[in-house]
Formats: structure tokens, C-alpha cells, sequence
């Protein structure tokens, strides 16, 4: 069913794409009616399933879904195209899901598939049936199946998996997902470097330099009306980077590695690559973002979720797989029936 509603979910915004790109072509010439090649698709358990049981479930999921483009007959047809075969399927997997709760006389009232027709239609009920194409009958019926749809699914494969899944299940799931998706340590930090004329003019600007940033505590962005033009202009201040320890330098990151957040380094004199002469660099260290995977207090809901519907999936389909097998229903045998070349709906 999930495959069913992201194919629907793609065919609507198709159709959106088409409705916003060409809105005026595409309505001037749209047509206005879907014809429909009426025949038996399949026959489960003795229940025939025609084309128009078919076109009567995406109906019902269409309005529920799509209830803005209820009066498209092209975007309808789209939908019908590109659904019928999945919802065919879905409709042989209904039928001995329905098979499978007369056996075990599950119960449903009369009272819970009006209330969800309600929930479906609203207190229209009538002229909203009208704009999906359905009868009240029809859409009781429906709504009938899906009821014991769901509580079938619930009976034999929700509630098998909710008590299945451990916490020590979620735990061993949080150590495989934690080391795909650890983040690593990140180091944000800047430089300031201090070229001048001479070593001893350079090593007093960037000692003044460093007494003023780190003992008076003044910004980078005020040093410039602290110091003197001619001092200013031999400073250079560095972009604020933010990178993991393996992306620095190894000479900046031994320097880095041993400054503590929101502090400087002494002045440190290096030889520069481009002039070779020597400069002076004061290291900031701003902060350290840790690394590592969330706690996994903060995931563990998240990826409880993960199993259950990846369990859910598995325990579905042996639960299908099971009743094909003891209602001898082979779905390739019931598709492969069809001609390829077959047309259930037309659009004129």
C-alpha cells in the first residue's frame, strides 16, 4: 500500500506540473469523458474482480487523497493509467485478507463503517460521494473492506511486530546506525599573521597584538582602531574556519590541539612559503563542535520506528505469501492472464 500511495503521489504531481507549465492549451482541449473497457481481471477464492471493482478503488483513494482535482477527468485518467495493475493486485490480496477473516468471523458493525464514511466524506456525504464517482452503496462497501483490512493487518502482522520489537533490538540498531552516521570533531578557528619589515618589529606587533586580544580581551574586528596604521597594516586576520582536524594542516592542527575554546595561542614564529621570510602567527581557537553520533536518548523513538516499519513490511508480505499459498492464488499466473496489449480505460 505504500508503493500504491508514492505512485499516486507521483502521478499528481505530474499532472501538477503539466497544470502549472500549460494551463490555458491543456483545458481549452480537455476531454470530457473516461471509458472504460469493462471485462474480468481476475477471479480469487471465487470472488470475480472486473475493471470497474477496480476503477471503484482508486475512486475511493483518489477523493481521499486528491479531493482538489475530483472534477479532472485528465488527471482521474492519469491516475487510472498508471495505478490499476498495483491496485489490482491490492484488490487479490483484499479479497483472501477478507477470505482469511470470514474464517475467523472477525465482526464489523454497521455503525464503524458510517463513521468513516463521515471521516472520509464529511456531513456531505451524498454530494461529495457524487464528485468521486461513487454510490453510497458502493462506498460502503469499500470502506467495509478497508475496516477489515486494517484490522486484519493489525490481528496478523501489526501487533505480531509491536511485541517482537526489544528495546535491546533498538539498542543493537542505534550501534550500527551510530557509526554510519557519526559526525566528525570540528575545530573553528582563525589566524592572525604579523609580516614586517624586520624579526624584532614583526615579534613586537604581534606580541602588542596578542596582549590586546588576549589579555584585554579585545575583539579581532577592534584591533584595527587599537593599533597604529602602519602596525595595522602589517596584520593580516584569516576567514573563521570551521573543519574537521583531519582537514588542518598538521602544523596548525599541533598548535591548535593544544588551545582550549575561546583562546589564543603565543605569537609563533614560522617561516612563510611564499617570501620565506619569517612571520608571526597568533592561533583562535573560537570552539570545538563535538563529534560523534546524537545520544541515543534523542534517536531512539526515531529508530524504533525504523524497525517496526521495516518489520512491518517483512511480516506483511510472509502474511500475504501465506494466504496465496492456502487459497492457491499465484498473482503472476493472474497478470500474466492479461493481455499486454490491454487498454482498460480510454480518455475521449
Amino acid at each position: 500500500m505504500k508503493k500504491f500511495f508514492a505512485l499516486a503521489l507521483l502521478v499528481i504531481g505530474v499532472f501538477s506540473g503539466q497544470v502549472s507549465a500549460a494551463p490555458s492549451s491543456m483545458f481549452l482541449s480537455q476531454p470530457k469523458h473516461i471509458f472504460v473497457n469493462n471485462r474480468i481481471l481476475a477471479k480469487v477464492n471465487g470472488q470475480p474482480i472486473s475493471v470497474i471493482d477496480v476503477m471503484k478503488q482508486m475512486d475511493m483513494f483518489f477523493y481521499r487523497q486528491f479531493p482538489q482535482y475530483a472534477n479532472s477527468v485528465d488527471a482521474r485518467y492519469q491516475f487510472y493509467d498508471m495505478s490499476w495493475k498495483k491496485v489490482l493486485e491490492d484488490l487479490i490480496d483484499k479479497e483472501l485478507i477478507k477470505a482469511d477473516a470470514k474464517e475467523v468471523q472477525l465482526p464489523i458493525t454497521h455503525g464503524e463503517v458510517r463513521q468513516e464514511i463521515e471521516n472520509i466524506f464529511g456531513p456531505n456525504i451524498i454530494a461529495n460521494l457524487d464528485k468521486a464517482g461513487l454510490t453510497y452503496e458502493e462506498a460502503f462497501d469499500l470502506t467495509k473492506e478497508d475496516i477489515l483490512f486494517k484490522k486484519m493487518m493489525m490481528a496478523r502482522v501489526n501487533s505480531i511486530v509491536l511485541r517482537s520489537v526489544t528495546p535491546q533490538m533498538v539498542i543493537e540498531h542505534y550501534k550500527t546506525w551510530a557509526e554510519k552516521n557519526a559526525k566528525p570533531e570540528k575545530w573553528t578557528y582563525q589566524v592572525i599573521s604579523v609580516r614586517g619589515e624586520g624579526e624584532e618589529t614583526s615579534q613586537a606587533i604581534a606580541n602588542t597584538v596578542h596582549f590586546l586580544v588576549q589579555d584585554k580581551e579585545v575583539e579581532l574586528s577592534q584591533l584595527k582602531g587599537l593599533l597604529n596604521p602602519d602596525e595595522y597594516e602589517l596584520c593580516s586576520i584569516s576567514d573563521e574556519y570551521s573543519l574537521s582536524p583531519n582537514e588542518i594542516s598538521e602544523s596548525y592542527r599541533e598548535i591548535l590541539a593544544t588551545l582550549k575554546p575561546d583562546t589564543y595561542s603565543e605569537p609563533i614564529a614560522q617561516k612563510s612559503r611564499a617570501s620565506k621570510s619569517k612571520v608571526y602567527r597568533i592561533f583562535y581557537l573560537k570552539e570545538i563542535e563535538q563529534g560523534g553520533a546524537p545520544p541515543f536518548y534523542e534517536v531512539q523513538n526515531r529508530l524504533r520506528d525504523q524497525i517496526i516499519d521495516k518489520e512491518m513490511a517483512s511480516e506483511q508480505t510472509k502474511y500475504l505469501n501465506r494466504l496465496r499459498k492456502h487459497f492457491k492464488v499465484h498473482i503472476d499466473d493472474v497478470l500474466s492472464s492479461i493481455p499486454d496489449d490491454f487498454k482498460p480505460f480510454s480518455l475521449k
